[in-house]
């Protein structure tokens, strides 16, 4: 991959902020076109490979997971502190937390791997059954558990997540239409399955010097929670009567 490769970890993570606004400004201000959404569709698994990367290469993964689970619930208090004075409104974005279940599962699993201890399989299985009542669910675990294991294989890594996307996405509607009594329908979710794109042409590498470690390390998970408060505030301001 790093031979081909032209997209830095930096580049993706800048394309990533650019088709999440498009995603949220079309959830937050009824008439933005659809495909605002459809685009913001390969974000989360862009995300999920990121993290994947993350985890390899991180001195200390328990600071790692620490980190995603502090940026997960500060976006949610700072969305329920909105909520409280826009009555009616409900904020449900936790993505940072599913990211951070999911690295949890995989620290899980690498512990089993090592001491083949089963307690540790269990606490991966009740990761997974936590990881459905979090954004994303199993449409985040499951392209970072491929993301990660499969990482020296590029090719059965790009088949195995091609592959699992349709299958994810229809097993995700029949429980979203158990939980919330709906008709099973296939959203545009599937369209996940073009990140792998963005991700055949990662170079593995951060692209940005370490001069900016702070800034490359943090800007991202401040991006997340801020821009996701202003639209909603803003959103709330300009529609609600």
């Amino acid at each position: 991959m790093t031979k081909i490769g032209i997209i830095s970890s930096f580049h993706l993570k800048i394309a990533m902020c650019i088709l999440m606004v498009l995603d949220h400004v079309y959830r937050f201000f009824p008439g933005t076109p659809y495909v605002f959404h459809q685009f913001g569709r390969i974000v989360m698994p862009l995300f999920a490979f990121l993290i994947a990367q993350g985890m390899i290469h991180t001195r200390s993964r328990q600071s790692y997971i620490i980190r995603l689970l502090l940026f997960g619930v500060t976006t949610m208090v700072g969305g329920w502190i909105l909520t409280f004075f826009f009555e009616g409104t409900v904020f449900r974005y936790h993505i940072l937390i599913s990211f951070a279940v999911a690295a949890m599962i995989v620290e899980a699993v690498d512990h089993y791997r090592a001491d083949n201890k089963p307690l540790w399989l269990v606490m991966a299985a009740a990761l997974a059954g936590t990881a459905l009542f979090f954004e994303g669910a199993w449409l985040v675990t499951v392209p970072m558990l491929i993301f990660y294991y499969l990482r020296g294989k590029p090719l059965l890594m790009y088949t195995a997540y091609a592959a699992s996307v349709f299958p994810l996405v229809w097993l995700m509607e029949i429980v979203l239409s158990f939980v919330r009594g709906r008709e099973i329908f296939l959203s545009s979710q599937w369209l996940m399955v073009f990140s792998i794109i963005p991700i055949m042409l990662y170079n593995g590498k951060r692209g940005i010097g370490r001069n900016a470690g702070v800034f490359a390390k943090y800007a991202f998970y401040i991006f997340y929670p801020v821009h996701l408060w202003i639209l909603f505030l803003i959103s709330n301001l300009m529609f609600r009567r």
